[in-house]
């Protein structure tokens, strides 16, 4: 087993890994971060965060929560700003933005059949969202 040192200075707050051990992905939201490493310990990417962006950083737009895709093609991210991005493993583009209601999303789970993403909310919700896998990425 490698040892990953997924942060120089702060913790994570979640960690994940592929059910082949081959990816581990990290967030920490003490300084706002989303990162993958193949299981080498080699970094995959480094997923562009809202606080990396120009601008003041919006920190409630902190990672908290990580779930990957079944066939772990797909990284679901949620934020204390109640939002969920889904990125491509893969390629680590941006695939699509999901606005919640919710004040902020603490967990998320990917059906088995990964048609529905439950995502429970720091507000005491827990909300089931059938995933439009039309914004798949194609393979290249």
């Amino acid at each position: 087993m490698a040892s990953i040192p997924v942060d120089d200075a702060y913790y994570p707050r979640d960690v994940c890994v592929s059910d082949d051990r081959q990816v581990v992905v990290a967030c920490g939201d003490e300084a706002p971060y989303v990162r993958a490493w193949a299981g080498t310990g080699e970094r995959l990417h480094e997923f562009p965060w809202q606080s990396d962006q120009a601008g003041p950083p919006d920190q409630s737009a902190r990672p908290v929560c990580l779930a990957l895709s079944p066939d772990d093609e797909f990284l679901f991210v949620g934020d204390l700003a109640g939002t969920v991005t889904a990125w491509n493993l893969r390629t680590g583009d941006l695939v699509h933005t999901l606005e919640t209601a919710q004040s902020g999303i603490l967990d998320l789970q990917v059906t088995r059949d990964a048609r529905h993403l439950l995502v429970g909310g720091l507000d005491g919700t827990a909300s089931l969202w059938e995933l439009d896998w039309d914004f798949a990425v194609p393979r290249s």
